[in-house]
């Protein structure tokens, strides 16, 4: 086989493992309230009525999620390209945990 048709294979391997990757966190991100409802409802055993109130909660929450957290991850990630292709100290490295630490802090 030659080097040109397995380039060729591995380009098409690794675009078809974006494209599903993508969407697999797309279709899970979107089915957040679902699953966490689902979730909440077996641990704490909720009636109808209780988890019927937690469901427009958590679609408040995914709402506030993508409006304020989805363009700061946006930006983050577009700073981590630049950061990627030059030694980062462990002074960055650490501060940039602690950003994703506080994202997270946030999100819950």
């Amino acid at each position: 086989m030659s080097i040109s048709l397995r380039l060729k294979r591995a380009f098409i391997i690794i675009a078809t493992l974006i494209i599903v990757g993508c969407s697999v966190v797309t279709l899970t991100y979107n089915r957040i309230p679902i699953v966490v409802n689902f979730q909440l409802k077996n641990i704490f055993d909720l009636t109808d009525e209780q988890s019927s109130l937690v469901r427009p909660e958590l679609d408040r929450w995914l709402i506030w999620h993508r409006s304020t957290h989805l363009p700061q991850y946006a930006n983050k990630l577009k700073n981590y390209e630049k950061l990627v292709i030059q030694d980062l100290t462990p002074q960055q490295f650490c501060k940039e945990i602690e950003i994703i630490r506080r994202f997270a802090d946030e999100a819950v």
